[in-house]
């Protein structure tokens, strides 16, 4: 959430070796076309001052096939060691499953707090 230039400065700062740390950060698609990933990612790891995170989550489920099929690419290039999801329903992992059968999320984060808890149990 707008921390990686800080987060990237800390690291460099740090005398931890960057394999003893596991970064993880977020996509936002705001630009979801392949491209606009690659360079999404690209910019969070510049700021991070790191080669790749090691985990890389697509922050909501838009245009899921191509944005996970860019997501793959970016793990194939070495960028990102696995890739997730954020807020996504079991419909949403399953069009994922269904088009990429051997690239499923390895993480799938969910929003949950005290003051929302009710609304997502009552959810039906």
């Amino acid at each position: 959430y707008g921390n990686e230039a800080s987060v990237g400065n800390a690291v460099r700062r740090s005398s931890v070796q960057r394999k003893d740390l596991f970064i993880a950060t977020k996509f936002w698609p705001d630009d979801l076309v392949d491209q606009g990933c690659l360079r999404a990612c690209q910019k969070s790891l510049s700021e991070l001052g790191v080669d790749y995170v090691d985990l890389y989550i697509v922050h909501c489920p838009q245009r899921i096939v191509e944005t996970w099929g860019a997501m793959i690419e970016l793990q194939r290039r070495g960028l990102v060691r696995s890739i997730g999801v954020s807020n996504f329903s079991v419909n949403h992992l399953h069009a994922i499953a269904k088009h990429y059968p051997d690239h499923l999320p390895v993480v799938n984060q969910i929003e949950m707090h005290p003051f929302i808890w009710r609304s997502r149990r009552d959810r039906k």
